[in-house]
């Protein structure tokens, strides 16, 4: 509206402010408007990176298992008798040979000494008599009747001592003793549970390996456990056997590892995440794991170059312990960003680069 155009009352010095006032209201506003002088950039995107790593990774895969006893067993009579004496202590150490249990003998040790006897008398007449074959003193058929019958006495004698000798319950194996299920004088019956006995060092590992896996076994092969119970305790060992035939309900083959037990920590019944090493170990380049990011199908990392971290793809090979394999795209020294990858939209950006300080394990152990 021109001035010149306004009324007589709108000229008025309170109504001309008023007018004027809108005028400086609109040529105020943001449309099309440049943005004001002075603005401030916004600052680069703070990331975390670290270098790419060289380290030492051995192929292989991974599976559960369980820890058995290297041998177990349930002590048993094979005769009936009365429990005379202990030669162990629950949950202590034996050894191979020692007396577990003694049963009364009293029985056992007279029979055998009237089979001793009896075997004596049948000797002696058989040596009477052989020296009278000579002079023909004595029949022919008489002498090998009493040899059969010094025979039979010896088989007696063999036969006691086999009696006498079940009176007394041995440990067959090194290992630890464990509850008694009996008391001292109590009367016990042949096939009675009286104690367990255990061996366990080395410890069994039975492990169910996949199907997929199954051909890469061999007897000997090393093997790295961990026992999650146990604060992930490290153990190795060794491939002991193999099931020669593939269990076809599980599509997996059974296979035992023996794993050694020197603080006498495991135990029978523990769970195993167990890795199964192939080939021998080889220098990689490592980044951690969540350096890397999966984009339309690739895996890419950003690669730290000046100020700037660059988009770049990747090729990924095995990860072990929170880092992956690089088998191509980035080389020893290049560094990558590990944290903070959200915060960068474009493929090439500016960026403020932090060291990371997360202290991540050493790969490939």
């Amino acid at each position: 509206m021109a001035l010149s155009l306004l009324s007589p009352q709108l000229l008025r010095p309170t109504c001309l402010v008023a007018v004027l006032s809108i005028f400086a209201l609109a040529a105020c506003q943001p449309a099309g408007s440049a943005p004001a002088a002075g603005a401030k950039k916004k600052p680069p995107a703070s990331v975390e990176v670290m270098p790419v790593r060289t380290g030492e990774l051995q192929s292989g895969f991974a599976t559960l298992g369980t820890l058995r006893a290297n041998e177990s067993l349930a002590l048993r009579p094979e005769v009936a008798g009365r429990v005379t004496a202990l030669g162990f202590k629950e949950g202590a150490a034996v050894r191979r040979g020692q007396l577990m249990v003694q049963l009364d003998d009293s029985l056992a040790r007279a029979e055998l000494n009237q089979a001793q006897a009896n075997r004596k008398l049948a000797e002696a007449d058989l040596g009477r008599a052989r020296s009278l074959v000579v002079p023909g003193l004595i029949a022919v058929n008489e002498v090998e009747r009493l040899q059969a019958q010094a025979a039979v006495a010896r088989a007696a004698v063999d036969k006691a001592q086999s009696a006498l000798s079940k009176t007394r319950l041995l440990a067959p194996f090194d290992g630890r003793a464990g509850l008694r299920q009996f008391s001292p004088g109590e009367l016990v019956q042949p096939g009675q549970a009286l104690v367990t006995l255990v061996s366990l060092s080395p410890m069994k590992l039975d492990v169910a390996v996949p199907e997929r896996e199954a051909s890469s076994l061999r007897v000997g092969q090393s093997v790295k456990a961990t026992i999650p119970a146990l604060n992930n305790l490290a153990v190795t060992g060794q491939v002991q056997a193999l099931e020669p035939a593939l269990d076809g309900a599980a599509r997996a083959q059974q296979v035992r590892v023996l794993v050694g037990n020197p603080a006498g920590k495991l135990q029978p019944g523990l769970s195993a995440q167990v890795r199964f090493l192939q080939d021998a170990p080889r220098q990689v380049l490592l980044v951690p794991d969540q350096a890397i990011v999966p984009q339309g199908g690739r895996q890419v990392v950003y690669r730290l170059q000046g100020e700037e971290a660059v988009l770049t793809p990747v090729g990924v090979g095995e990860r072990q312990n929170g880092f992956s394999e690089i088998v191509s795209g980035l080389k020893a020294g290049d560094v990558v960003v590990v944290s903070g990858q959200n915060k960068l939209p474009k493929p090439s950006q500016k960026v403020r680069a932090v060291p990371y300080v997360d202290a991540a394990p050493t790969a490939g152990r």
